[in-house]
């Protein structure tokens, strides 16, 4: 489908992830970078409208570690049966490849750098593995930057509804973003912080990642993209090597 669209010279926009292997991924990146295509691929939270106050507010700060919380019920209240990808690793990537890879890329974003190591452990406490069920319904991970910042994720299905916290810890400052409702709130060099995205909420993320991929299709300018290939598919290999440790160490 990539190639079709760099031989029709169409503009692509993909979702997550950006390939279901490396090497297929690389092949991808060489093609676009070649046809010099314009093109996005489905990372919203870059365009989190509260996100961006908070890390522009924060801007000039040396950032120590950024902590994320996502929580869901895809455990507690499963529906392999209508929707199996999600809980079949071999398939989606799993909890990981489904929706981990978000806060991968996200957290790629924030800290500005990339990745040095990553340490990442799973379990299942509420679905037991099984035909229908070959992924961890709970894991987390640290990535150590290079540029010195450390980030955590802790992930569940096991919880009784969603939740997303993305907390930015400086040495001077400490704001929690909200990912769903598009709100922060903390303290910023001693002041109180406090953004709303409003009434919007999460469909506010996909308002900004559409219009910037349009502005680069009217323009013929990539600048307005935020997630290019060749940068997803860092993000895709970082979601790989989790994978490899929860399931092949």
């Amino acid at each position: 489908m990539v190639r079709l669209c760099v031989e029709r010279r169409l503009p692509l926009f993909m979702e997550k992830p950006p390939c279901h292997n490396l090497a297929v991924g690389n092949e991808i990146k060489e093609l676009l970078l070649r046809a010099k295509l314009i093109h996005s691929v489905g990372f919203p939270h870059r365009y989190d409208p509260a996100l961006q106050a908070g890390t522009a507010r924060l801007a000039g700060e040396r950032l120590a570690v950024v902590q994320i919380l996502v929580t869901s019920p895809m455990a507690t209240k499963p529906f392999f049966q209508n929707a199996p990808d999600p809980y079949l690793v071999e398939r989606s990537g799993g909890l990981v490849g489904d929706q981990g890879i978000h806060y991968v890329d996200v957290a790629r974003y924030i800290a500005r750098s990339e990745v040095k190591a990553v340490r990442s452990l799973g379990t299942n406490r509420v679905l037991p593995v099984a035909p229908q069920v070959t992924t961890r319904d709970n894991a987390g991970w640290v990535l150590e930057m290079q540029n010195g910042v450390i980030v955590t994720h802790a992930h569940t299905w096991g919880a009784a509804d969603w939740q997303c916290q993305i907390r930015l810890v400086t040495d001077r400052s400490d704001v929690t973003v909200d990912g769903f409702a598009c709100k922060a709130t903390g303290h910023v060099a001693g002041q109180p912080f406090a953004f709303d995205a409003g009434a919007g909420g999460i469909l506010s993320q996909f308002e900004g990642e559409h219009r910037a991929f349009l502005a680069a299709v009217a323009t013929g300018d990539m600048q307005h993209v935020l997630s290019p290939y060749s940068d997803a598919l860092e993000s895709f290999r970082i979601t790989e090597e989790i994978n490899h440790q929860l399931y092949e160490n």
